[in-house]
């Protein structure tokens, strides 16, 4: 069975379909260090492009950083210049701050070089993906609605009662 049989279910046509023409070939795990992860796919059958792409998604301000250019919705890839750096910026913004509260994440692309990036002699993983992860097109960002769930609030107290400072939930 092909990658697109084994990992899309008749419910993810949009998924089967990505996978029909993109292989998955090499996975740069999440690291805490870079918020992100990616996957490099080589195209599996013939197509205009390059043959292999890497995908990238993460925390927004991270990716956000690591991308020079933006895809536009009319499909043209432009600079990523300081002023649209700043509406993006202002976007994600509102999406962290209005009563949604939502968590962010930034979905880019960029082409990879034949046959791909080799990891650099004693390279870590935070350096490897950060290496890889450059030079990015950003193609959107999503807003995750991840509420706390009700038995945070209780351990947080007993956390701040115990002395311990809790930092991220």
């Amino acid at each position: 069975a092909g990658v697109a049989d084994r990992r899309a279910s008749p419910l993810e046509p949009g998924t089967a379909r990505f996978l029909a023409r993109w292989e998955p070939r090499a996975f740069w795990e999440f690291t805490r260090g870079r918020k992100s992860m990616s996957v490099g796919c080589r195209r599996a059958g013939p197509g205009t492009g390059p043959a292999r792409r890497l995908y990238c998604k993460g925390a927004a301000e991270g990716v956000l950083e690591r991308c020079g250019t933006v895809l536009l919705s009319d499909g043209a890839v432009v600079p990523l210049t300081g002023a649209r750096r700043a509406m993006v910026a202002a976007a994600l913004e509102r999406l962290c701050t209005s009563e949604l509260a939502l968590r962010t994440l930034a979905l880019a692309y960029r082409p990879l070089p034949e046959p791909g990036p080799a990891p650099g002699p004693g390279e870590d993983a935070d350096a490897a993906g950060r290496r890889v992860e450059s030079g990015l097109t950003l193609a959107g960002f999503v807003g995750i609605r991840d509420p706390v769930r009700p038995e945070v609030l209780p351990a947080v107290r007993t956390c701040a009662d115990a002395g311990v400072r809790v930092l991220v939930i």
